[in-house]
């Protein structure tokens, strides 16, 4: 059995969870549209899942792609990912059996739902192996997913990146965050598109100007380095997942960086999953789409 909630199950759960003003209603069997109507029409409930395994195992080679879509990703964007060391692809309803096997592990390093985003995992033996967070959004709100600097800033990061015309240019940044920023957009007949980039936060906070509705606005907060060529979208079914991990022998580049980490005296690899468990928004009597740009 798949280690993912039961689509519907969690459909009810986070649906309702949604509605501000409904804890007190239970749907029954059979009442979506009683839960459709308890929530906003462009709600999307996702699940995040962020594995952690020893960046040799056996369960890391090639024998885990197969059936994972990564050709939904157009070829120079799969080259783009590739040269800065990210790997993507989608997974359909069932997981591959080798990663279900990995997100069964139990025991210290077994799976965690504790679902606070900050807590930096750092002791590979004795802490979970499985981070699982349930998160309910709306339609092109900013979603934040912490992959370098959760507990604290990294100190000093250098960083290589790839170009189209492969120069590699290098770069030092400090007292780093490394963030996936993502957005969920109702495509109305149950599919989301999952749209993700990643960003660096870096320096010391300061007042700078942003565009943003129309007229700028100031902001104080770090310096921020968002890789735009590097960002991708990813069509989903409910029960599919976003797969995000690093391409192997890729050190330095924007992947290595982002999907592994140095914990007991081995390198750890981490995989980010995000499922998609129900969407809400409905296009039948509704021409327009809701979207939104990253700013």
């Amino acid at each position: 059995m798949s280690a993912f909630p039961r689509p519907a199950l969690l459909l009810a759960t986070c649906m309702v969870a949604l509605g501000p003003g409904c804890s007190a209603v239970t749907p029954r069997q059979g009442d979506a549209a009683l839960v459709r109507s308890l929530v906003p029409a462009d709600a999307v409930a996702l699940e995040m899942l962020t594995l952690r395994v020893p960046a040799d195992a056996a369960a890391l080679d090639e024998s885990l792609w197969i059936g994972i879509d990564e050709l939904q990703f157009p070829t120079e964007l799969r080259r783009r990912l590739a040269a800065n060391g990210i790997r993507a692809g989608v997974i359909g309803a069932r997981l591959p059996a080798s990663l279900e096997q990995l997100l069964k592990s139990d025991g210290p390093s077994g799976a965690s739902t504790d679902a606070n985003p900050a807590i930096q995992v750092s002791d590979f033996e004795n802490e979970p192996r499985v981070r699982r967070r349930i998160i309910e959004t709306r339609s092109g709100r900013k979603m934040k997913f912490v992959c370098i600097g959760e507990k604290e800033r990294v100190g000093e990061l250098s960083l290589l990146l790839r170009c189209d015309d492969g120069a590699v240019n290098g770069r030092t940044y400090r007292k780093v965050m490394g963030l996936l920023l993502a957005r969920a957009f109702p495509e109305g007949d149950g599919r989301v598109r999952l749209e993700v980039l990643p960003e660096i936060e870096h320096g010391d906070p300061q007042r700078r100007f942003e565009p943003g509705d129309g007229m700028m606005r100031v902001e104080f907060g770090p310096a921020r380095e968002r890789f735009d060529t590097l960002r991708l979208e990813a069509v989903l079914s409910p029960g599919q997942t976003l797969l995000l991990t690093c391409v192997a022998d890729r050190p330095g580049t924007l992947g290595h960086h982002f999907f592994t980490e140095n914990a007991s005296d081995r390198v750890v690899q981490k995989l980010v999953l995000v499922r998609l468990a129900a969407a809400n928004y409905d296009d039948l009597f509704s021409p327009d789409t809701p979207a939104a740009e990253i700013d």
